[in-house]
C-alpha cells in the first residue's frame, strides 16, 4: 500500500540566511557573502560578474569589488521561470 502525502504551500516560509538578517536591500556585500546568497561558488560570481549580468562597487580608496543585495534580487527575479 502506498501513502500519498500531500503538501501545502500556504505555510511555507523561506529560510533566514543567518548573515542577511540585519542587511537592507541597498547595502553591499563581498564577493564571498553574494556566492553564500545565491548559494553559488565564489567563481561564478566572478563570471557572472564578467559578463555583465550583475554590476559591481568600486569605492574609492578601497580595492575590493561590492555588490548591492538588490541586484542579486534583481538577478534572481529576472531569472525566474517555472519549469514545465
Amino acid at each position: 500500500m502506498q501513502t500519498q502525502i500531500h503538501h501545502s504551500t500556504q505555510n511555507l516560509k523561506p529560510m533566514p540566511i543567518p548573515f542577511l538578517e540585519h542587511k537592507h536591500e541597498h547595502e553591499l556585500l563581498s564577493i564571498s557573502e553574494a556566492a553564500r546568497f545565491l548559494g553559488i561558488g565564489r567563481n561564478n560570481i566572478t563570471d557572472l560578474i564578467n559578463s555583465k549580468k550583475i554590476p559591481i562597487v568600486k569605492l574609492p580608496g578601497y580595492s575590493r569589488a561590492k555588490i548591492h543585495l538588490i541586484d542579486l534580487i534583481s538577478l534572481i527575479e529576472d531569472n525566474k521561470f517555472i519549469h514545465s
